[in-house]
C-alpha cells in the first residue's frame, strides 16, 4: 500500500477496524489516529482510521519489522478499460 500510496501521489488512506486491530495497526510504524472515539469498549468495537504516507513511512515500517517488499501490477490499462467498456 505505501509504494503504490507513494507511486501514486495518495498522501493517506482512511478505514475502519476493530478497535484491537486498530491498536495493533498503530505500533506498526505508521503514523495513524482514530477519526473519532471508539464505538464501544470490547475488542470488536470499530474506530474509523487514517493512516498518513509520508516519504518516511516505508523506512518506519520497516524499522517495525511489518514491511516486505512484493511485486504487483496493474492487470488493465485505462485504455484497455475505456476500449472494452465502449464495445470495441
Amino acid at each position: 500500500m505505501v509504494v503504490y500510496a507513494q507511486q501514486q501521489g495518495v498522501t493517506s488512506y482512511t478505514g475502519v477496524a476493530e478497535k484491537a486491530w486498530f491498536e495493533q495497526i498503530q505500533n506498526f510504524g505508521w503514523k495513524c489516529r482514530a477519526l473519532g472515539p471508539c464505538n464501544g469498549l470490547e475488542p470488536t468495537a470499530l474506530v474509523a482510521l487514517q493512516i498518513e504516507i509520508e516519504d518516511d513511512t516505508l523506512a518506519r515500517l520497516q524499522d517495525g519489522g511489518v514491511y516486505a517488499p512484493c511485486q504487483f501490477r496493474t492487470l488493465y490499462s485505462r485504455d484497455v478499460l475505456n476500449g472494452w467498456e465502449m464495445g470495441q
